[in-house]
């Protein structure tokens, strides 16, 4: 939210990403490791939430909007950031 605030709202998302990526590291859903693929990380997630295709999507969602962002030439705007988090948010594991 810092980077945010100062407006560099690109390097927030990737910062919310990368979070976001260690937090379900920590819950066992993904197994980091640099020369893994966030579509491998997406397999993972998928796998271990075969039972919530809901929670498996939202994080598809957030894997396409980083990489159409980060990668891609999608602006990210402050409602982008906003949206993107929110959805980081829903993914949140217990």
């Amino acid at each position: 939210h810092e980077l945010a605030g100062r407006g560099e709202f690109r390097f927030a998302l990737r910062a919310a990403f990368l979070a976001c990526l260690s937090r379900l590291a920590d819950h066992q859903w993904i197994r980091l490791a640099q020369f893994r693929s966030n579509r491998e990380y997406e397999r993972d997630v998928r796998r271990r939430m075969q039972g919530h295709p809901e929670t498996a999507e939202t994080f598809a969602e957030i894997v396409r909007v980083f990489e159409g962002s980060w990668y891609g030439d999608r602006p990210v705007t402050a409602q982008r950031f906003e949206d993107f988090v929110a959805a980081v948010e829903r993914l949140r594991p217990t």
